[in-house]
């Protein structure tokens, strides 16, 4: 009752409270039937007496937007250089669409477009994409995939050729290759860097063979070519 009163007279100090206080004991009465069977009668307070000022202090519900990535699915691979397009969605249950505001980044990269769609050409390695929107209300929604981008294609510049040999521990690949001019080149595994090598035609990749069975691919780089070799799967 002293709050509702407050409301309305708007005390500025302790007196003021004070003064407010004895209002409100004062205006109780025992003009009531106490069936409680206490045999104590508290004085009544009808708050109406005071008209207070009622001051709403809540705010509408704000809900967090939603975001999809529609395209490429998570984990999808790619060729070095090709150009790779990402679709998406986002919806606000209080502001409705909200895909034209997505903001679409790049880890590693950083920002690589806005909207609903966006298209980036990407270097081999593994990469994050984020969809990310925020709504009126300041609530922020996201959702990631990674995608892997592989060694372009060299065509035939560049023959590669990969044998195993495994045992209880380990899987020695040796790969052979021919058609590259420079002086060192670059091996890939699996879509990333692995080491540069001297252009000798041959090396061994020793693996740890934990699960007894298993595959990998290869690519060779020719620095001064700046091409690929065509991938070459090895099993075990």
């Amino acid at each position: 009752a002293l709050a509702l009163l407050a409301s309305k007279n708007k005390p500025k100090n302790a007196t003021n409270i004070y003064d407010l206080y004895e209002q409100v004991i004062k205006a109780g009465n025992s003009n009531w039937t106490d069936d409680s069977g206490d045999d104590v009668q508290e004085p009544l307070l009808d708050v109406g007496t005071f008209a207070p000022a009622l001051i709403a202090t809540g705010g509408s519900t704000n809900s967090p937007p939603t975001v999809s990535i529609t395209s490429p699915n998570n984990g999808a691979s790619f060729a070095s250089g090709a150009t790779i397009d990402f679709t998406g969605t986002a919806i606000d249950a209080e502001d409705d669409s909200l895909t034209d505001s997505i903001v679409w980044t790049s880890v590693p990269g950083g920002q690589i477009g806005t909207g609903g769609s966006a298209s980036n050409i990407f270097n081999e390695g593994t990469y994050e994409i984020t969809a990310e929107v925020t709504d009126s209300g300041g609530l922020t929604a996201s959702n990631s995939i990674n995608i892997i981008v592989n060694p372009s294609s060299g065509g035939d510049s560049i023959t590669l050729t990969a044998t195993s040999k495994a045992n209880r521990n380990w899987v020695v690949v040796n790969l052979s290759w021919s058609g590259a001019s420079s002086t060192e080149v670059q091996i890939y595994k699996d879509g990333k860097y692995l080491v540069t090598t001297t252009n000798d035609g041959s090396y061994t990749d020793k693996i740890a063979n934990t699960a007894g069975y298993g595959s990998a691919t290869y690519q060779v780089f020719d620095n001064d070519a700046g091409t690929y070799s065509d991938p070459v799967t090895v099993d075990w």
